[in-house]
């Protein structure tokens, strides 16, 4: 599967493109690979698809694969948030999480944690398991900006 995919990314599909980032990611790749699986969610994301905009946004604010870069992070979210929003209201819970996400962090749109635990309880009610997981840190956001008032 990996060899057809990748034959379909360097012909410039953007779905094996992302497929193959999502490959490198769920492996565990070596720090050395973890360049390759970047370059090709870019090209992904570069091909308008919106998952890899938003995986981009998260990573380059994250800093889980790479150096921080508010800048990188912010285009690639105003990029992804179109679609994203469109997706969320079809009720994908990938995008109602990733909507909570971009509400709870600022990304692409004034940080808002109302909006952030109603997209977030969408995804849940949709059975996104990192939804409920994300939900305690939600609540410890909310206390937190109780405590600053």
């Amino acid at each position: 599967m990996f060899k057809k995919a990748k034959a379909f990314a360097e012909k410039g599909n953007y779905i094996a493109q992302y497929f193959l980032w999502t490959f490198f990611n769920e492996i565990g790749s070596p720090k050395e690979q973890i360049g390759n699986a970047l370059e090709w969610l870019e090209r992904s994301a570069e091909a308008n698809y919106w998952a890899a905009q938003f995986t981009l946004a998260w990573i380059y604010y994250n800093e889980k694969f790479i150096s921080r870069n508010q800048q990188k992070s912010e285009f690639w979210a105003k990029k992804a948030l179109p679609k994203l929003i469109k997706s969320a209201h079809e009720n994908d819970a990938d995008s109602q999480f990733g909507m909570a996400l971009f509400y709870t962090f600022g990304l692409a749109v004034d940080r808002n944690l109302d909006s952030a635990k109603k997209w977030n309880s969408r995804a849940i009610k949709n059975g996104h398991g990192e939804a409920l997981k994300f939900s305690q840190i939600l609540e410890e956001e909310f206390e937190e900006q109780l405590n600053n008032k």
